[in-house]
């Protein structure tokens, strides 16, 4: 059919044709087979004549028998030359069909010739079905492979959120050693003052008060992350002021469980430092090796570093901008109340120094909630430093 199609005929028109000839040659064979049965009982009425007519003249002689006979042989005659007129008519509309057919074709076919072109569209019909099946099958296949996708980007999004989780934990093991080494100083000191009654150095008497600046801290609400220590660093820095005037009380004479008290809690110090590190370390690995496994993150995914900014705030509230900003390194900070890290540029050391010596803070401003708070800048340059 595509064929006669591409060569510019009427499809439509040419079907229709063939079926008025074939229903023109079911009738042409119907009324050859009524003509057929027409003559055989033409001979059989044509018989019964004659022997009605042996019996007429032999026993009756009747005249109007043999009348009869006549007309309805008259109009058998007459039928039969209508049945012929129908079926020559029929012949020649067949014929005249054919020859339409063989005009608006070009080409000279019959009705098997029909039916095996029929059979050759139905078979490419059927190829084409079962490429079509073939097609379906390898869409479903790609869809369960953009599913095993979506699934891979969600299980990477997942161990991602649990990347940051394991970051911000990081960052409070990190808070809470720095806490410990505090504590670890200050319980040095007092057991120098201990072992010292006359008094200390200038240097120790530092150390001990920073340590009690940092409980200072946690209870004005500014270092959230050890804020869940606060009642052990009270009973701390109890215990510390007890043994400190204890020596001053008794001049020549301390217990020695108290040494032993605090030499117990120093190495029990040491011991929750080493854990901590060993702790943080393992962290570390652990997003190391989930890096290593994570596939390259789509653009869209990418999280985007939050800005925030950095000043500095003198001690009557006058705030200034940093003058080497451009010069120091970059530090990633995690706000205290919304708890998302940016990543912010520090002054050089020289101008940490020359702020810590003027008593000035440095005013962090998150990015993210817009919520500020003050950072001190000696502990700042002793992060810088290592320290």
């Amino acid at each position: 059919m595509s064929y006669l199609k591409d060569q510019g005929y009427d499809v439509s028109r040419i079907v229709s044709q063939v079926s008025q000839y074939e229903n023109f040659s079911q009738e042409l064979e119907k009324l050859k087979r009524e003509l057929i049965e027409a003559k055989e009982s033409l001979e059989k009425i044509s018989q019964e004549r004659e022997t009605l007519d042996m019996l007429l003249r032999e026993e009756y002689g009747l005249v109007d028998g043999l009348r009869n006979l006549k007309n309805d042989i008259e109009k058998l005659s007459i039928e039969r030359d209508i049945v012929q007129s129908e079926l020559s008519k029929y012949s020649e509309e067949v014929d005249s069909l054919k020859k339409e057919i063989e005009e608006l074709t070009n080409m000279k076919f019959d009705l098997r010739e029909i039916n095996l072109l029929l059979q050759e569209k139905k078979r490419e019909s059927e190829e084409l079905g079962k490429k079509v099946e073939e097609l379906k099958n390898e869409l479903a296949e790609l869809i369960g492979v953009e599913a095993s996708i979506k699934e891979i980007l969600t299980k990477q999004k997942e161990l991602l959120e649990k990347v940051e989780v394991l970051e911000k934990e990081i960052k409070n093991k990190e808070s809470i050693i720095d806490l410990l080494d505090g504590e670890m100083v200050a319980a040095y000191s007092v057991l120098k003052l201990l072992q010292d009654p006359e008094g200390g150095t200038v240097e120790d008497l530092e150390q001990l008060s920073q340590y009690i600046q940092k409980l200072v801290k946690v209870k004005k609400g500014e270092a959230l992350a050890q804020k869940p220590l606060e009642p052990y660093l009270l009973d701390r820095v109890r215990k510390t002021l007890i043994d400190l005037v204890m020596p001053y009380l008794k001049k020549d004479f301390v217990p020695r469980w108290v040494f032993e008290r605090v030499e117990k809690e120093l190495k029990l110090l040491s011991e929750k430092r080493i854990a901590l590190e060993e702790e943080i370390a393992s962290l570390r690995r652990s997003i190391e090796e989930r890096s290593r496994v994570e596939a390259v993150k789509p653009e869209h995914e990418k999280k985007v570093e939050i800005q925030s900014d950095l000043v500095a705030v003198s001690q009557d509230g006058v705030t200034s901008g940093l003058k080497s900003i451009s010069e120091g390194r970059k530090a990633r900070i995690t706000c205290i109340y919304c708890r998302e890290a940016s990543i912010i540029a520090l002054p050089s050391e020289a101008e940490l120094e020359e702020l810590s010596s003027q008593n000035m803070k440095l005013r962090f401003r998150c990015g993210k909630c817009g919520k500020t708070y003050d950072l001190q800048p000696d502990i700042i340059l002793r992060k810088v430093r290592g320290e």
